[in-house]
């Protein structure tokens, strides 16, 4: 048999090893969680880099800075010109960031503007941060970022009044908006608390994997309430807290599902169990010196997986920001940007990435290639799957976001019940005591 295709090596089929693959199994779960943390800061230290670096103002400390007379201070608009003209921000000096960025020296700005400390404003506060960038490389070293661009400047300006466009929303649009809120997400926010309770004591790896998938979402899902709750959805933070605890749930979960129906269902993994797929193959790899069939139909699929996680990279982005009367209180509706590029640019980045390292395991690891390739296969299934549903609800409900919240959350409570479900018919042969020493099916 060929060694690089040999599923698993003898002392993982022995009994008398089964603690100490335990505890590899438990170090493994602890190792996992810490990369999920590291790779957590990756896009907080990109966000960082590419633009929280700058110097920034708040709308209000913006506001009160134009306000006082003791320092001239200009607030610049570099959004593009198209854009000045159909939302003007009275006061504000348009050079456009494309403009901007192709001076060559201070003197090609307009009258009026060198000499004063410089509020640089954009559509959502991230290309104010590359435009602060070359205003002091020209020279001009009192320039500060708007948090929030214009978005911001708009809702949350004189702390008084939104000055963003109303939209009507029908009745039934706004009981759904508060049944969702209410209603639904501390539903399925309850039910995941008693699935992590339920699966705290479990040992097999498919169900220590889905444990904590469950604990990320909810991770997630709790930062999401603080947003919504304190923040009006307007915080960075919390809303990347959402995101990541959910691209991390999906991770885990995913990896639940491919090891549970590896070693429970198919059986390719487990030595001394049958493959399922032997009717099609006709002779397994397990006894006989042959070709994988499961493994070349994965050779086949990951690459067009990776494709597929690609797709959101051509998706557009939700740039309008709207209020709407929810049963007699004003409610902001807004996607922020820094949320959109984590999903729709950085995960499907890395989601493809990590789909060609699976494959390139796949193929060239020499020892155990199947369970390597599985995992790394995992990690970029959360990811992906995050994009991808993400990509659906902007390019679906863009103009409707009332929509895009109600289908989201119900979308999460179906998923959980789903879950739950299954847990509960299989619940005795997935639970079953086994004899000590002995793995259960779903362990490494």
């Amino acid at each position: 048999m060929n060694q690089k295709d040999r599923p698993f090596t003898t002392p993982r089929n022995n009994p008398d090893s089964a603690p100490a693959a335990n505890t590899v199994s438990r170090g493994k779960t602890v190792l996992w969680n810490v990369l999920a943390l590291l790779a957590g800061l990756l896009p907080i230290a990109l966000y960082w880099i590419v633009i929280a670096r700058e110097p920034s103002v708040s709308v209000a400390e913006a506001r009160a800075q134009l306000a006082q007379t003791r320092t001239p201070v200009l607030l610049l608009d570099v959004r593009p010109a198209a854009r000045n003209a159909a939302n003007p921000i009275p006061g504000a000096v348009n050079v456009p960031f494309d403009t901007l960025r192709a001076m060559t020296s201070a003197a090609e700005l307009p009258a009026g503007v060198a000499g004063k400390r410089l509020l640089v404003i954009c559509d959502t506060g991230i290309k104010s941060a590359p435009a602060v960038r070359r205003l002091r490389a020209l020279g001009l070293r009192d320039a500060w970022r708007i948090s929030g661009g214009a978005e911001a400047w708009q809702v949350y300006g004189d702390g008084l009044k939104s000055a963003a466009p109303l939209r009507p929303m029908s009745v039934f649009e706004q009981w759904l908006a508060v049944l969702v809120a209410f209603g639904v997400k501390p539903i399925y926010m309850l039910l995941t608390f008693v699935l992590i309770v339920w699966l705290w004591r479990q040992r097999a790896t498919d169900l220590v994997a889905l444990r904590w998938g469950l604990i990320w979402f909810w991770v997630g899902e709790t930062g999401c309430s603080i947003d919504y709750l304190f923040y009006a959805r307007g915080s960075d933070f919390w809303e990347y807290f959402h995101g990541f605890g959910m691209a991390a749930g999906f991770i885990f979960i995913a990896y639940a599902a491919l090891v549970g129906i590896d070693n429970r269902v198919i059986k390719f993994s487990p030595a001394k169990e049958r493959c399922a797929g032997l009717s099609l193959c006709r002779a397994c790899i397990k006894t006989t010196d042959v070709p994988c069939g499961l493994k070349r139909l994965f050779a086949l699929m990951i690459p067009a997986l990776a494709v597929i996680a690609l797709m959101p990279l051509s998706g557009g982005f939700i740039r309008d920001s709207y209020d709407a009367v929810i049963l007699g209180s004003t409610t902001h509706y807004h996607h922020l940007m820094t949320s959109q590029l984590f999903e729709l640019r950085f995960c499907p980045l890395l989601a493809a990435g990590l789909m060609v390292a699976a494959w390139l395991v796949l193929m060239f690891k020499r020892h155990d290639p199947v369970s390597a390739s599985k995992a790394i296969l995992a990690v970029g299934l959360g990811p992906m799957g995050f994009a991808v549903l993400r990509m659906i609800f902007v390019a679906t409900f863009r103009d409707r976001l009332v929509w895009f919240d109600a289908w989201e959350e119900l979308t999460e409570l179906v998923t959980i019940f789903g879950l739950a479900a299954v847990l509960w018919v299989f619940r005795q042969s997935l639970f079953a005591r086994r004899p000590a020493g002995l793995p259960g099916p779903g362990q490494a």
